[in-house]
Protein backbone atom coordinates (compact mmCIF):
# COMPACT_ATOMS: atom_id res chain seq x y z
CA UNK A 1 0.00 0.00 0.00
CA UNK A 2 1.57 3.30 -0.94
CA UNK A 3 1.54 6.06 1.48
CA UNK A 4 -1.75 7.86 -0.08
CA UNK A 5 -3.32 5.13 0.27
CA UNK A 6 -2.46 5.10 3.52
CA UNK A 7 -3.48 8.21 4.69
CA UNK A 8 -7.08 7.34 3.19
CA UNK A 9 -7.48 4.52 6.29
CA UNK A 10 -7.09 7.43 8.76
CA UNK A 11 -10.28 9.01 9.80
CA UNK A 12 -8.42 12.62 10.33
CA UNK A 13 -7.98 12.47 6.47
CA UNK A 14 -11.56 11.16 5.51
CA UNK A 15 -12.54 14.64 3.89
CA UNK A 16 -8.95 15.05 1.98
CA UNK A 17 -8.93 14.94 -2.38
CA UNK A 18 -6.64 12.71 -3.88
CA UNK A 19 -4.20 15.69 -4.90
CA UNK A 20 -4.27 16.92 -1.11
CA UNK A 21 -3.42 13.17 -0.15
CA UNK A 22 -0.53 12.74 -2.39
CA UNK A 23 1.08 15.70 -1.57
CA UNK A 24 0.69 15.05 2.23
CA UNK A 25 1.97 11.99 1.58
CA UNK A 26 5.49 12.96 1.13
CA UNK A 27 6.34 13.96 4.06
CA UNK A 28 3.53 11.49 6.48
CA UNK A 29 5.69 8.36 7.23
CA UNK A 30 4.16 5.20 9.13
CA UNK A 31 5.47 3.71 12.03
CA UNK A 32 5.36 0.86 14.63
CA UNK A 33 5.49 1.48 18.14
CA UNK A 34 6.16 -1.68 20.73
CA UNK A 35 4.04 -1.93 23.63
CA UNK A 36 6.26 -0.26 26.46
CA UNK A 37 8.27 1.63 23.97
CA UNK A 38 8.24 5.92 24.66
CA UNK A 39 7.42 7.62 21.51
CA UNK A 40 8.83 11.15 22.91
CA UNK A 41 9.53 12.36 26.17
CA UNK A 42 8.18 15.68 28.36
CA UNK A 43 10.55 18.19 28.05
CA UNK A 44 12.77 17.06 25.16
CA UNK A 45 12.05 18.92 21.66
CA UNK A 46 10.30 17.63 18.66
CA UNK A 47 8.46 18.84 16.03
CA UNK A 48 6.66 16.07 14.79
CA UNK A 49 2.84 15.31 15.38
CA UNK A 50 1.66 11.64 15.16
CA UNK A 51 -1.88 10.44 14.16
CA UNK A 52 -2.50 6.92 15.94
CA UNK A 53 -3.55 4.18 13.70
CA UNK A 54 -3.73 0.82 15.42
CA UNK A 55 -3.43 0.36 19.25
CA UNK A 56 -3.39 2.30 22.45
CA UNK A 57 -1.29 5.03 24.53
CA UNK A 58 -1.26 6.90 27.29
CA UNK A 59 -0.26 10.08 27.81
CA UNK A 60 1.73 11.11 31.05
CA UNK A 61 3.01 14.06 33.00
CA UNK A 62 5.41 14.34 35.93
CA UNK A 63 4.02 16.16 38.88
CA UNK A 64 5.97 19.37 39.34
CA UNK A 65 6.71 18.59 43.24
CA UNK A 66 7.06 15.35 43.36
CA UNK A 67 8.04 13.96 40.09
CA UNK A 68 5.62 11.30 39.62
CA UNK A 69 3.98 10.56 36.76
CA UNK A 70 0.34 10.66 36.52
CA UNK A 71 -1.59 9.84 33.42
CA UNK A 72 -2.90 12.54 31.71
CA UNK A 73 -4.99 10.66 28.67
CA UNK A 74 -5.64 7.53 26.89
CA UNK A 75 -5.16 8.00 23.19
CA UNK A 76 -6.73 4.99 20.84
CA UNK A 77 -7.31 5.09 17.68
CA UNK A 78 -7.32 8.46 15.24
CA UNK A 79 -6.30 10.85 18.09
CA UNK A 80 -2.93 13.23 17.42
CA UNK A 81 -0.58 13.33 19.89
CA UNK A 82 2.38 15.62 19.90
CA UNK A 83 0.55 18.51 18.27
CA UNK A 84 1.07 21.02 21.22
CA UNK A 85 5.02 21.20 20.63
CA UNK A 86 4.94 21.70 17.20
CA UNK A 87 1.91 24.74 17.16
CA UNK A 88 4.09 26.50 20.29
CA UNK A 89 7.66 25.69 18.67
CA UNK A 90 8.66 24.51 22.41
CA UNK A 91 9.53 21.28 24.37
CA UNK A 92 6.95 18.36 24.52
CA UNK A 93 4.57 19.01 27.34
CA UNK A 94 4.36 15.46 28.31
CA UNK A 95 5.13 12.15 27.58
CA UNK A 96 3.90 9.53 25.45
CA UNK A 97 4.04 5.57 26.28
CA UNK A 98 2.37 2.69 23.87
CA UNK A 99 0.13 0.46 26.14
CA UNK A 100 -0.24 -2.23 23.17
CA UNK A 101 1.67 -2.24 19.91
CA UNK A 102 1.09 0.68 18.10
CA UNK A 103 0.23 1.82 14.13
CA UNK A 104 1.31 5.41 13.50
CA UNK A 105 1.30 8.29 11.48
CA UNK A 106 4.42 10.42 11.35
CA UNK A 107 3.85 14.06 10.43
CA UNK A 108 6.90 15.88 9.78
CA UNK A 109 6.17 19.01 11.54
CA UNK A 110 9.02 21.07 9.65
CA UNK A 111 7.59 20.43 6.29
CA UNK A 112 4.41 20.81 7.36
CA UNK A 113 4.85 24.27 8.49
CA UNK A 114 6.68 25.13 5.43
CA UNK A 115 3.84 23.88 3.55
CA UNK A 116 1.74 26.22 5.26
CA UNK A 117 3.75 29.23 4.79
CA UNK A 118 3.61 28.11 1.03
CA UNK A 119 -0.37 28.20 1.29
CA UNK A 120 -0.36 24.71 0.45
CA UNK A 121 -4.10 23.17 -0.02
CA UNK A 122 -3.01 20.25 1.84
CA UNK A 123 -1.34 21.59 4.63
CA UNK A 124 -3.73 23.93 5.11
CA UNK A 125 -6.80 21.58 5.14
CA UNK A 126 -5.06 20.01 7.54
CA UNK A 127 -4.58 23.30 10.07
CA UNK A 128 -8.14 23.89 9.88
CA UNK A 129 -8.80 20.14 10.96
CA UNK A 130 -6.34 20.36 13.55
CA UNK A 131 -7.98 23.73 14.83
CA UNK A 132 -11.27 21.74 14.52
CA UNK A 133 -9.74 19.36 17.20
CA UNK A 134 -7.82 21.26 19.45
CA UNK A 135 -11.27 23.44 19.68
CA UNK A 136 -12.80 20.54 20.81
CA UNK A 137 -10.50 19.22 23.47
CA UNK A 138 -9.88 22.97 24.64
CA UNK A 139 -14.06 22.69 25.18
CA UNK A 140 -14.03 19.30 26.54
CA UNK A 141 -11.12 20.08 29.52
CA UNK A 142 -12.96 23.32 30.30
CA UNK A 143 -16.57 22.12 30.89
CA UNK A 144 -14.90 19.26 33.29
CA UNK A 145 -12.89 22.01 35.01
CA UNK A 146 -15.94 24.01 35.29
CA UNK A 147 -17.33 20.87 36.82
CA UNK A 148 -14.81 20.02 39.55
CA UNK A 149 -14.72 23.24 40.43
CA UNK A 150 -18.51 24.06 41.05
CA UNK A 151 -17.93 20.49 43.82
CA UNK A 152 -14.46 22.58 45.46
CA UNK A 153 -15.55 26.43 46.00
CA UNK A 154 -18.11 28.24 46.24
CA UNK A 155 -20.53 29.86 42.95
CA UNK A 156 -19.01 33.44 43.80
CA UNK A 157 -15.18 31.90 43.77
CA UNK A 158 -16.30 30.64 40.42
CA UNK A 159 -17.93 33.90 39.23
CA UNK A 160 -14.45 35.45 40.05
CA UNK A 161 -12.12 32.93 38.57
CA UNK A 162 -14.37 32.93 35.32
CA UNK A 163 -13.82 36.69 35.68
CA UNK A 164 -10.05 36.76 35.64
CA UNK A 165 -9.53 33.51 33.05
CA UNK A 166 -12.58 34.22 30.44
CA UNK A 167 -9.91 35.68 27.94
CA UNK A 168 -8.12 32.08 28.41
CA UNK A 169 -10.92 29.36 28.71
CA UNK A 170 -13.86 28.43 26.45
CA UNK A 171 -16.74 27.86 28.13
Amino acid sequence: MNRTELLKTFPFFKNFDEPVLKEFSEFSFPLKINKGEILFEEGSYGADLYIVKKGKGEVVKKGKETGEEFKIAEVEEGNIVGEIAWILGKERTATFKALTNMEVLRIDGDILKKKIGEGSKGALSFLFELLKLEAERLFLTSTELLKFLERMISKDEITRLRETISKTIAF
